[in-house]
């Protein structure tokens, strides 16, 4: 049990979709697919902020990544130093700088990152790159005119 989300995206081949089966993989944003378990509750309370309730309620819709971006990697960066998921209105120009940082970190797969996690948290950098390569592929796929869709089953 758990949470599994799908991309979709115009000229979708089946070779790409056949690439989302994963055997429940939480490394495989990339491909446009995201899992967290039952048990990953701050990961799936991290997706909740990510993706409306719509999305929720077995639709498969149209995602703008491009308008979503800067909150994905500031829920990423709240993720990835334990913080509550809070996004501060006053602050929001310094959580914007904080995205670009969390964005290079998970871009360089936290080779070099210091933000919050420790060494023995490989499955929590994992996910977290795993859903920024998701955003990413999604953001690319909205680029080039595809109309990237989103759909969860939990």
């Amino acid at each position: 049990m758990g949470t599994d989300i799908y991309l979709s995206w115009d000229g979708m081949t089946e070779e790409e979709k056949k690439a989302q089966v994963t055997g429940w993989r939480i490394d495989a944003g990339k491909v446009g697919y995201l899992r967290a378990s039952i048990g990953m509750v701050r990961e799936n309370e991290a997706l909740s902020l990510i993706f409306p309730d719509r999305y929720w309620e077995g639709n498969t819709l149209a995602y703008d990544f491009k308008a979503n971006l800067n909150n994905i990697f500031r829920i990423l960066l709240s993720y990835a130093q334990n913080k509550t998921f809070l996004v501060d209105a006053e602050h929001l120009e310094d959580q914007k700088k904080m995205a670009d940082t969390v964005f290079s970190a998970l871009k360089a797969g936290f080779k070099d990152a210091k933000i919050g996690m420790g060494s023995s948290d490989k499955p929590s950098k994992k996910w977290a790159k795993s859903v920024m390569e998701f955003a990413t592929l999604g953001l690319e796929k909205q680029e080039r005119g595809k109309n990237p869709k989103v759909s969860i089953s939990w």
